[in-house]
């Protein structure tokens, strides 16, 4: 869709159930996840044309790339995995077990945070380990008492987010402590609750 004249520019077939897509910076492609196949489509972003296939497993949410456009994250709740693609060769370099179905992916500080529907904790990746060969180290921060799916209807926005903003707001509230700008809000009882996390330690500072 041409944003200026709202006119459709193209109409691209990309799998059955095309539930995702992310573009990534470095290249400009467009990448398409399908939810029933698993599949995710490597359109190039010039041309509108499909350039490849992904093959991973069926019931993927949701695909991000991290900053920079090399590596992208695709989440599947279904089967509880993370998949990490290296975008210049097109291939799936790593496949972790991430308990709690994994359904969204944000960026913060030289991390990748995994929300989980069924956890009540908060899953992180340093992307600086990132390589095609590398072994992949996930850590773990409780962000709550009760998981999202606690909740009947749960938001499309994102459960985790980088904020300078609100850093700001915690940091003059301890103003003794160093506070980085990513905070992932799980819930409690009936009310959101808001937990900042110190991004280069990977633990939570306090939840309010």
């Amino acid at each position: 869709i041409d944003t200026e004249t709202l006119a459709e520019v193209a109409a691209i077939r990309a799998g059955r159930e095309p539930t995702a897509l992310a573009i990534s910076e470095a290249s400009g492609d467009i990448y398409v996840a399908d939810q029933q196949t698993g599949n995710i489509a490597v359109v190039d972003g010039a041309s509108l044309e499909m350039e490849t296939e992904i093959r991973t497993d069926p019931g993927l949410a949701t695909i991000r790339f991290a900053p920079g456009g090399r590596w992208a994250f695709a989440a599947n709740p279904a089967e509880s995995k993370i998949y990490v693609i290296d975008g210049d060769s097109n291939s799936v370099t790593h496949v972790a077990q991430v308990s709690g179905g994994p359904d969204q992916v944000s960026f913060a500080e030289g991390a990748a945070y995994l929300r989980s529907r069924d956890a009540n904790s908060v899953h992180v990746i340093q992307l600086a380990q990132l390589a095609p060969d590398s072994e992949l180290e996930l850590g773990t921060v409780p962000v709550g008492v009760l998981p999202p799916s606690h909740y009947p209807s749960l938001p499309w926005a994102d459960g985790v987010s980088a904020s300078g903003r609100q850093a700001e707001r915690w940091k003059g509230t301890w103003p003794d402590q160093e506070l980085r700008p990513c905070l992932p809000p799980p819930h409690h009882g009936s009310r959101p609750q808001w937990v900042p996390v110190e991004g280069s330690l990977i633990r939570p500072r306090k939840m309010v």
